[in-house]
């Protein structure tokens, strides 16, 4: 792992060589955790045959956005506080959730077979779970809380979207998971999956830029040299990199990888180009 945690600067992680740790009945890696800038990000495993005792709850101020590695992870999602039935949601390879606050959802008590890994990223804390004062339970047969309007999540199959020539990476596909949310901080849009093909190699001094926050990449497939803070990283499947914008992040002018590359990028589109039209 190499990592300059500096507020101002940059963090790279080679997440393949970072160690899991303990989180309830789960395992994850925790990227960045940074509630004062509402970023938190988090490589997380659920693994195989764990059921779970029925149970639904709800956060009062935290965004949940995750995306989906490989796996199975069987959601259970609920329209309203008197849907006592609910809906299981078979979040698989490629499934984007984004989860507004107020959305009412729980684990199903069914086991996935395969266990699954996804990225999880959210405005608070990475505890926010164990906030009594974020994190509110509702029992089946509860009353709703007063004046409170439920929503639930916006589910995209990011593999049934279409790729698009990239408007400033000439030979490169880009597809657009999420373009914004009202509310939201800076930083955290747009969403969008960037493809560069076998031997590709950037335009000369290619900048990524991105309007403010900590925006953040993460190397889904082959791999990508990148340039932050002066150092070039070889970020290959599983590479994480943040920085603080404006600071300056580029494409290194190599070839990516033999099998070519897929970032999954937030807050950016991996070049001089932020809004997509």
């Amino acid at each position: 792992m190499t990592e300059n945690p500096a507020r101002h600067g940059h963090t790279f992680i080679d997440t393949a060589a970072m160690p899991w740790e303990g989180n309830g009945d789960s395992v994850r890696k925790l990227l960045r955790n940074d509630p004062v800038a509402q970023r938190t990000v988090i490589l997380r495993y659920f693994p195989p045959g764990d059921a779970s005792v029925p149970h639904r709850w709800y956060h009062r101020t935290v965004r949940e956005t995750f995306l989906f590695l490989w796996g199975s992870y069987p959601g259970w999602e609920f329209a309203a506080p008197d849907d006592t039935q609910g809906r299981v949601e078979p979040y698989g390879a490629g499934a984007f959730m984004d989860r507004p606050p107020y959305s009412l959802h729980g684990r199903r008590p069914a086991a996935s077979a395969v266990g699954s890994e996804f990225l999880q990223w959210h405005s608070h804390g990475g505890n926010f779970d164990a906030d009594a004062d974020e994190s509110l339970a509702l029992p089946f047969g509860s009353d709703a809380p007063p004046g409170v309007t439920f929503r639930g999540p916006v589910i995209v199959q990011t593999d049934a979207l279409p790729w698009q020539p990239h408007p400033a990476l000439p030979g490169a596909l880009i597809r657009t998971v999420s373009a914004h949310e009202d509310g939201a901080p800076v930083g955290h849009y747009p969403i969008v999956q960037v493809s560069l093909p076998r031997g590709w190699t950037p335009p000369a001094d290619m900048r990524i830029v991105a309007l403010g926050g900590r925006p953040w990449l993460f190397v889904l497939w082959g791999g990508i040299d990148l340039i932050a803070g002066g150092v070039t990283y070889g970020a290959r499947r599983g590479g994480y990199l943040d920085w603080q914008a404006p600071g300056a992040v580029a494409l290194a002018p190599t070839l990516v990888a033999a099998e070519g590359c897929t970032v999954l990028c937030v807050g950016h589109t991996l070049s001089p180009v932020l809004a997509l039209t």
